[in-house]
């Protein structure tokens, strides 16, 4: 039922609106260097895949956590790692990280 009724305000605020604004439109593979934009924090951690640090973000100083993974470590091609960072960025849970960019 809810999914029905936020569906049916959703479409109503649309049509008022006239504008629809997507969570995609916000996330960003971006080619630049990662801390040009960032400024690293302290280490929060480390996994099996890679590592997590606090990070600030240089223009706005909003705080983020940034998990840094090295491709050769991985062992899996480009392409898949790809489609795993989209299926990612499709996502919108709150128990479920949120991806806002990939470098």
């Amino acid at each position: 039922f809810v999914e029905i009724l936020t569906s049916f305000f959703r479409r109503v605020h649309d049509r008022l609106i006239g504008v629809r604004i997507r969570r995609e439109a916000f996330l960003r593979n971006r080619g630049a260097n990662l801390w040009s934009i960032y400024d690293l924090g302290p280490h929060l951690g480390a996994g099996t895949f890679g590592e997590a640090h606090l990070v600030k973000h240089r223009l706005s100083g909003l705080d983020r956590v940034c998990k840094t993974i090295p491709k050769a470590k991985i062992g899996t091609p480009a392409e898949e790692l790809e489609n795993e960072l989209q299926v990612l960025r499709d996502l919108d849970h709150p128990h479920i990280i949120r991806v806002f960019e990939s470098f």
